[in-house]
């Protein structure tokens, strides 16, 4: 389920490269907040990203957002 969601993401953000940017500069000058820098999306779309493995949507988003 929760990589369902990492697609989901990365999904959206592929669609959205703006988007994309703002998060990937957002985590690089907060490493340790990876959520925060999905937040306004994750409420518009209705995502849950309490149960999301940190580690790999950083890994996704600094690769799509590069």
């Amino acid at each position: 389920m929760a990589g369902e969601m990492i697609q989901q993401i990365v999904d959206y953000l592929k669609a959205n490269p703006e988007m994309a940017k703002r998060a990937r500069e957002y985590v690089q000058t907060h490493p340790d907040d990876v959520k925060t820098a999905l937040k306004e999306v994750a409420e518009r779309r209705g995502w849950d990203l309490s149960k999301i493995d940190t580690t790999k949507l950083k890994s996704e988003l600094t690769r799509i957002a590069a």
